[in-house]
Order: structure tokens, then sequence, then C-alpha cells
């Protein structure tokens, strides 16, 4: 069984923007801007993964609506480039 609890129906997704492999989270990045901000964000793909424009990238749940901003820093934590390659 995946221990990974299932994000709730409601959680706000965050769209992808550039298309390609995701390579990497930067984990503190991610944890300090969520916690900033009171939210708790679900990472919906494996490392390796293709993600395409317009679909979700990161599922949010928190207090009302994300804005631009947190989005771009929630973003900004995770690596996406056009190969598989070795980002750690």
């Amino acid at each position: 069984a995946d221990p990974t609890p299932e994000p709730p129906a409601d959680a706000e997704p965050i769209p992808v923007r550039e298309e390609g492999y995701l390579l990497g989270v930067d984990a503190d990045a991610l944890l300090k801007a969520a916690a900033d901000r009171g939210l708790v964000v679900h990472v919906p793909h494996p490392i390796g993964r293709f993600v395409t424009r317009g679909n979700a990238l990161l599922l949010v749940v928190g207090p009302g609506k994300v804005d631009e901003a947190t989005r771009d820093a929630l973003r900004a934590a995770v690596v996406i480039g056009p190969s598989r390659t070795g980002y750690r």
C-alpha cells in the first residue's frame, strides 16, 4: 500500500508553466514557501515523470486561494528540464 495520503479533492492545483521532466524538488525551499503561508503541498508526480504545460505540478491545501507570488515561490522549488539528467 502507498503510505502517501491522497490530497483532498478541494486541493488547489498549481499548473506547470514549463513542460519537461521533473528532475527534482528543493524540499527546503518548498517547505519554507509552504510553511510561511500555512500551506500543505502535495507533489503528485515522481521524479523523472514528464509533466505537460497546464497540468497540475503541485496540489496545495491552505487558507484561501493561493496568490500568484506564492505560486511562483512554490514553482521555484521544483526543477524541470528538457531531459532526464542527473539533477540532485
